[in-house]
C-alpha cells in the first residue's frame, strides 16, 4: 500500500459489474498497475432487493463495493434524485475512508444517476472526471461533462461534439484492450470456455450481450441462410429462436484467453441504426485482435481505419462474404501479427503509464477542487 500523501487514489463508478469487463473495469486494473489504489463501485442496487454487502477484493489494489439506493423510480420525483445522490455519495465516502483514501478523484460512466452524485462530490471538494465511453441512448453527456473538471472521451465523434462546446476540458483517450500477460496465469479452461468448445464450428462469437446491440434482421438472415454457421453471445437474442444461435454465461475477465481459443471469427453485427453502436469503440475488437483473430463487422465509424484488418459489410450478403474470407484466412496471414501489434498498443500494460500520467497531471493542475471551476 502507498502512503496517505500519495495522490494515486481513485473512486471509479461503473454502470455495470466487474465481470462485464468494460472500460471502467479495465481502467481500474490499468491504474492499479501504475500504483493507484482504487475503490471500484458497481452499479447501485436497491435496498429492497439486495441487502448491504461488505467490500470485496477484485484485483491488486482494487477493492469492490456495491452501493445501495432506494430505486430508479425515486429519481422521477421532486428532489428524489438529489436525495439519492447524497445517499450514494455518503456510502461511497464511508468506504473510501475505511480504505484510507484521503483525497481520491472520482470517475463516472455515462448515466443520468451519476449526475447528482457528481454534484454532491463536487460540493465536497472532490475532483470529478467523466469517462465518456459511449453515446448512450437517452443520455445527454453535456450535463455530466459540465459537472466535471475534465471529460475523457473515447469515441472521436463524441469528442469533437463536446470539445466544440466545452473546449479544453474535453480530452480524447484511447480505448483499453486486454492485458499482455493473458491475465497472469489464467485457467487453461473455464465453464464458459467448455460450453463454447461444445458448440459446432465455425463459431461466430460476440463477446458480450447481444440484446439491443446487434442488428436482429441481418443476423436472422445470415443464420437462416447459413445453418452450419453458429453465432454465440453472452446472453440471449430474445427476438430469435434458431438452432445455430447459442448463449454462454458471463465469464470472469481472467477466463478471456481460454474463451478466445475457441473462437473462429470475432463477429460484431451491430445495429448501425443505433447511435451508441454506430459511434462506439468496441472493447471486444481489441480482445479479438489480441488473439490475432479475423473480425467481421457492420461498418462502425471507428472501424473505417481498420478496413484492411476487419471485414466490413452492411448487408447479410456482404457479411456472409466477409465470414467466408475470414474463415479462409491462414494462421500465418501477416494481418494476424498486425492485429496483435494494435492490441499490444491498447493493452492495459501499455496504456497504464499514459492514463496514470494524464490523471496526475489533472490533479497537479488543481482543476475542480474546492470551487476552482
Amino acid at each position: 500500500m502507498t502512503g496517505d500523501s500519495d495522490p494515486r487514489q481513485a473512486i471509479i463508478l461503473s454502470g455495470w459489474g466487474w465481470r462485464t469487463n468494460g472500460t471502467p473495469e479495465r481502467l481500474a486494473r490499468a491504474l492499479s498497475l501504475a500504483g493507484w489504489r482504487i475503490l471500484y463501485c458497481e452499479n447501485p442496487a436497491s435496498f429492497v432487493r439486495r441487502p448491504r454487502q461488505a467490500r470485496f477484493p477484485l484485483a491488486a489494489a482494487v477493492e469492490g463495493f456495491r452501493p445501495r439506493f432506494l430505486g430508479h423510480r425515486l429519481n422521477s420525483l421532486p428532489f428524489g434524485s438529489k436525495l439519492q445522490g447524497k445517499l450514494l455519495a455518503n456510502q461511497i465516502l464511508e468506504q473510501a475512508r475505511e480504505l484510507q483514501l484521503t483525497r481520491p478523484i472520482v470517475i463516472y460512466p455515462p448515466g443520468d444517476w451519476a449526475l447528482d452524485v457528481a454534484r454532491e462530490f463536487g460540493r465536497r471538494g472532490l475532483l470529478n472526471i467523466f469517462l465518456c465511453t459511449d453515446r448512450v441512448e437517452g443520455f445527454d453527456p453535456e450535463g455530466l461533462a459540465a459537472e466535471c473538471a475534465v471529460t475523457l472521451v473515447i469515441p472521436r465523434t463524441v469528442y469533437l461534439q463536446l470539445r466544440a462546446k466545452l473546449g479544453d476540458r474535453i480530452r480524447l483517450i484511447p480505448q483499453l484492450g486486454a492485458p499482455l500477460d493473458g491475465e497472469g496465469g489464467a485457467p487453461a479452461c473455464s465453464r464458459a470456455a467448455a460450453a463454447l468448445g461444445a458448440i459446432p464450428r465455425p463459431r461466430l462469437v460476440f463477446l458480450g450481450p447481444a440484446r439491443r446491440r446487434v442488428h436482429v434482421g441481418l443476423l436472422e438472415n445470415l443464420l437462416v441462410t447459413h445453418p452450419d454457421w453458429h453465432f454465440v453471445a453472452c446472453g440471449p437474442v430474445p427476438e430469435l429462436r434458431l438452432p445455430n444461435l447459442h448463449e454462454i454465461a458471463w465469464f470472469d475477465p481472467a477466463e478471456l484467453p481460454a474463451i478466445l481459443r475457441h473462437v473462429d471469427v470475432g463477429f460484431m453485427p451491430y445495429d448501425c441504426g443505433l447511435e451508441q453502436a454506430l459511434h462506439g469503440v468496441a472493447l471486444k475488437l481489441y480482445d479479438y485482435f489480441a488473439a490475432g483473430l479475423p473480425v467481421v463487422s457492420t461498418p462502425l465509424i471507428h472501424l473505417w481505419e481498420y478496413g484492411n484488418l476487419v471485414y466490413l459489410g452492411d448487408t447479410a450478403e456482404e457479411l456472409a462474404e466477409g465470414i467466408r474470407r475470414a474463415l479462409a484466412e491462414s494462421a500465418e496471414d501477416p494481418r494476424r501479427d498486425e492485429r496483435r501489434r494494435i492490441a499490444c498498443a491498447h493493452s492495459l500494460e501499455s496504456l497504464s503509464p499514459t492514463f496514470s500520467s494524464l490523471l496526475l497531471g489533472i490533479l497537479e493542475a488543481g482543476d475542480g477542487h474546492e470551487g476552482d471551476r
